[in-house]
C-alpha cells in the first residue's frame, strides 16, 4: 500500500534516517509511525511506515512542493 502526502516545503527532517531524530519520538501520521526513507526521486521521497496496531508496513509517498 502506498499513501500520498504533499508537503508544502522540503523539510530537513525528511532527510534523516530513520524517520525521526535521535532522542525524540518517531514522526506519526495517523496510525502510522514513519521509520525510514526507502526511496527518493526528483519530486518525492518514499518513507517506510508501520501501522501502530497491526504492524503492517506501508510506503508513504511524500510529495515535495517547492
Amino acid at each position: 500500500m502506498v499513501m500520498s502526502f504533499n508537503s508544502p516545503v522540503h523539510s530537513p527532517s525528511m532527510d534523516k534516517s530513520p524517520g525521526h531524530s535521535a532522542g525524540s519520538s518517531p514522526l506519526k501520521v495517523g496510525f502510522y509511525e514513519i521509520e525510514e526513507t526507502i526511496g527518493r526521486g526528483n519530486f518525492a521521497v518514499v518513507k517506510l511506515a508501520r501501522h501502530r496496531i497491526t504492524k503492517t508496513e506501508v510506503g508513504i509517498h511524500w510529495g515535495l512542493v517547492e
